[in-house]
C-alpha cells in the first residue's frame, strides 16, 4: 500500500517540476545597455591615480608595531609573575593559619 501512494507522490512531483521546467521554456535572455561596458570603464581608476606608500611610512609602521608587541608581552609577564607571587602568598598565609604556628591570644 504504502508504495503506491508513494508512486503517486513521485509522480506528482515529477509533473510539478516538469511544469516548472516548461515554465521557463519561452524565457528570453537578459541583455545589458549597449553603453554599460563603457560605464563601467569610466568608473575604473586611471593609473595616475594608484597612490604609492612611501617606505619610510610603511617602516614606521612596522617599527610601531613591534614596539606595541614587545609592550604587550612585557605586560603579560608581569602580570603572570605578580599573579604568581599573590598566589605563593595566599598559599603561606593559609598554611599559618590552618596549623597555628603563630597564636593570636
Amino acid at each position: 500500500m504504502s508504495n503506491k501512494v508513494n508512486k503517486i507522490l513521485m509522480n506528482k512531483k515529477e509533473q510539478w517540476a516538469n511544469e516548472v521546467l516548461d515554465s521557463l521554456n519561452g524565457i528570453k535572455k537578459a541583455s545589458p545597455d549597449s553603453d554599460l561596458f563603457n560605464k563601467i570603464v569610466a568608473q575604473l581608476p586611471t593609473e595616475n591615480s594608484t597612490k604609492i606608500i612611501p617606505l619610510s611610512y610603511l617602516s614606521w609602521v612596522a617599527v610601531a608595531a613591534c614596539l606595541i608587541i614587545c609592550v604587550n608581552i612585557y605586560v603579560f609577564n608581569a602580570t603572570l609573575n605578580t599573579t604568581k607571587q599573590e598566589q605563593e602568598l595566599v598559599t603561606t598565609t593559609t598554611v599559618l593559619s590552618d596549623y597555628s604556628i603563630y597564636n593570636s591570644n
